[in-house]
């Protein structure tokens, strides 16, 4: 075993998957579904305050005024969705954990909210100009490989209607996290990745030339199973992202310092970009 964790933690070839599910995962995906109601960490989801204004923003005109059709790609346990929804305002939400779903399901059903939630993968969308705005909110984007990037723009595009915008969001070089590389480790009886006693190794690799960086898991556990997760994702300058989005017909491309509309400027650890058809 020892052999095998020595060659797991070595740096893992670019965009390299996890051995095992992670976003819905029976335990893990109760563990994301805590930390997005939290509101006291911004983890899985952003503070409340943020939302609000996030949302007041992108219901507002530097966005669309009034729309009427709204797709929330990852949209977790539909806290934008149902600040979102209205009595002329069609939301749609998108996520692949089952738990999320469920829980914004039981949400808007309390609420009385009419919103359209769907488990399943936002890769395998297949609208035809349906909405108004698609958001992909809390630096999504980037955990994509460049290839899956492309195979989703070019999704989100069908999906708008003429002059709909697609709003997402990403980290820039600023963004604390991609300083440095480091590697730690520890014992739980119980905790995030699993239910049962297990350790962790924690391995944090960069790839300055991709701006890419990946957390690495290896999480074994008392009958030695040992799985192996990766979150990957990937930092952006104003000109990477217009060149990436370059390769699509986009009309209009404005960037904003975050999701709540702020001036972007080079001391910016996110990136917004507004993207119309």
């Amino acid at each position: 075993m020892i052999e095998e964790l020595i060659t797991l933690a070595k740096r893992p070839p670019l965009f390299l998957e996890s051995t095992a599910p992670f976003w819905d995962d029976d335990h893990i995906s109760g563990q994301m579904l805590k930390t997005h109601l939290d509101p006291t960490e911004e983890k899985a989801s952003r503070k409340p305050e943020t939302i609000d204004a996030s949302v007041s923003w992108i219901k507002g005109t530097s966005i669309k005024e009034d729309p009427s059709s709204i797709l929330d790609l990852g949209c977790g346990p539909g806290l934008y969705c149902r600040r979102l929804a209205g009595k002329t305002t069609r939301v749609t939400g998108i996520d692949i954990s089952r738990r999320s779903i469920a829980y914004a399901r039981r949400e808007a059903e309390k609420a009385h909210l009419l919103i359209d939630y769907h488990n399943k993968d936002y890769l395998t969308i297949d609208f035809t100009q349906e909405f108004d705005i698609v958001l992909l909110i809390f630096c999504d984007f980037a955990v994509l490989s460049p290839s899956k990037q492309q195979i989703l723009l070019s999704k989100i595009y069908q999906a708008l209607k003429p002059g709909g915008v697609f709003l997402f969001d990403v980290y820039t070089p600023c963004f604390p996290k991609y300083r440095e590389e480091k590697n730690s480790w520890y014992t739980a009886l119980t905790g995030f990745w699993k239910e049962n006693p297990h350790i962790c190794l924690h391995n944090q690799y960069h790839y300055p030339q991709n701006r890419a960086f990946v957390d690495q898991y290896i999480i074994i556990e008392n009958n030695e199973n040992i799985d192996v997760y990766r979150i990957w994702d990937q930092y952006y300058t104003e000109t990477s992202i217009m060149e990436l989005l370059g390769k699509q017909p986009f009309k209009k491309i404005e960037l904003f310092g975050d999701i709540t509309g702020r001036e972007y400027t080079a001391e910016s650890e996110t990136l917004c970009a507004v993207c119309r058809k």
